[in-house]
């Protein structure tokens, strides 16, 4: 609860320091505002002012630069926020207002999402060390606090990852009963209203259903495929539908257009100015540069190199990609990443080899390799096919992934469980049963604890030096 006390208060903090200014005003530090926070507010301010939800082609809604609005595509960010915000708007709290109602519903996001954490990580860790460094890991990662601070739809799209992970594992636990079906609908719905590059938890909640539902029911006997392999899917299909349906159908009505991409395109087609329109962007695909090329060197100097950029602004690269840390703190970060990464493939194979650990083991790191491989091939092909942006925010949501494996590399306790399988956590410290592994467990709780201590003295660190100089200036100069 103190971690999640401390963290809370840097990201109010943060969210009163970040400076914003509406369309069409005045911004004495334009590049320290937040990445399309600007856009997010308008739709969201429309909505307050009218009473209603957008069509999303209203002129007044179309950015004067890319010509569509935010309107079109997923805005569930932008519902949570309306409570908040249409209580500031009462209260007379103007623009200033409404904008940190909006700010301060992305750090309640971002704070439930680790809380959900929490529980994650006790039934995945036997450790106490690695439960804490797995969401050190997060919570205490630059980035992840910076899009926690302002408005935008980073926040619901990381709570969402961190509520259908929680969800996926009572459905295993459960053994899949129609309220785990239920609550794993809801929370892909939640997610279906996130963010389009979320959208990895979909292929892998059909991989962990499946995979863990024929093995649950095999071992019982009772493998039944209309009411496990067909009705039960089809009941978690139902319950996103009914969460988040109602965006993609109306779109579906007004536009024709189910997700809403092709209208934006046509909007920005339209309405954009000339090298922003779609027709005349310069992609790395209308260059003929490859994705390789493209990921390493920019194609030959033509583009930023995105994966060097994409790791920069994932680990910390704040306002409009403007303040980024010094070479010396990104290879830390990188290090400390990288090692864990390495030792947590290793452990997997040792512990694979030597029989250790849960025996859902292969399954959650197929989990995890998905989700990850899902993402960055969503971000790599956006950016080369449609808009160039080497952003780590549009890979936020396998983060909480790639910190599984890099916790597990260090701390390990993975447990193996009892009876049925099913992750029991803390619950039973199943593999510190002999003298030898009591003693590697011992190791790797110390571990485990000497990188989150410096974890958090390198936060500590990036905060003192390079966060608090670049926002020490009015939220409204």
């Amino acid at each position: 609860m103190l971690v999640l006390v401390a963290l809370g208060a840097v990201y109010v903090w943060w969210a009163f320091n970040i400076p914003y200014a509406p369309r069409g005003g005045y911004s004495a530090f334009p590049l320290l505002n937040a990445p399309d926070e600007n856009m997010r507010m308008e739709v969201l301010e429309w909505i307050l002012e009218h009473g209603a939800l957008p069509r999303g082609d209203e002129p007044e809604l179309l950015d004067e630069l890319w010509g569509f609005s935010y309107a079109l595509s997923v805005y569930g960010s932008t519902l949570l926020a309306i409570p908040g915000a249409s209580i500031a708007a009462a209260l007379g709290a103007g623009v200033e207002g409404i904008v940190l109602a909006a700010r301060l519903t992305d750090v309640a996001l971002s704070v439930a999402a680790l809380a959900l954490f929490f529980r994650v990580a006790d039934r995945l860790f036997a450790l106490a060390p690695t439960r804490f460094l797995f969401v050190g890991l997060i919570g205490f990662l630059p980035q992840f606090a910076f899009v926690s601070s302002y408005f935008n739809c980073e926040a619901l799209d990381l709570f969402s990852v961190a509520l259908t992970t929680l969800f996926l594992m009572r459905g295993i636990e459960g053994h899949w009963k129609l309220g785990d079906c239920c609550a794993l609908g809801i929370a892909l719905g939640v997610c279906a209203l996130s963010y389009y590059f979320a959208y990895g938890l979909f292929p892998v909640s059909i991989l962990v259903y499946y995979v863990s539902v024929v093995r649950i029911r095999a071992r019982e006997g009772d493998l039944v495929v209309s009411r496990d392999l067909i009705f039960r899917p089809l009941l978690v299909a139902l319950c996103a539908f009914a969460v988040c349906g109602w965006f993609f159908v109306r779109n579906l009505v007004l536009h024709g257009d189910f997700f809403g991409t092709r209208t934006i395109n046509e909007l920005g087609e339209a309405h954009a100015i000339e090298e922003l329109k779609p027709s005349n962007r310069v992609t790395p695909q209308s260059l003929g540069v490859s994705i390789p090329s493209m990921v390493i060197d920019g194609g030959d100097g033509q583009f930023l190199p995105w994966g060097p950029y994409v790791f920069k602004s994932s680990v910390g690269a704040f306002g409009m990609m403007s303040v980024f840390l010094g070479t010396l703190e990104y290879a830390a970060y990188a290090l400390i990443l990288g090692i864990g990464c390495v030792f947590g493939v290793v452990r997997f194979c040792v512990d694979m080899a030597r029989g250790r650990g849960s025996q859902w083991l292969p399954l959650a790191a197929g989990a995890v390799a998905l989700m990850i491989a899902f993402t960055l091939a969503m971000a790599l092909f956006y950016s080369w096919s449609s808009d160039y942006q080497p952003q780590g925010r549009h890979v936020m949501a396998a983060m909480p992934a790639l910190m599984l494996v890099v916790a597990y590399g260090y701390g390990g306790g993975a447990s193996r469980g009892k009876g049925d399988g099913a992750p029991v956590g803390r619950h039973a410290l199943v593999d510190a049963t002999t003298g030898e592994a009591r003693e590697a467990s011992s190791v790797s709780a110390w571990v485990a604890g000497v990188v989150l201590v410096l974890w958090i003295a390198l936060f500590i660190w990036v905060f003192a030096t390079t966060i608090v100089p670049s926002v020490a200036i009015p939220l409204f100069p």
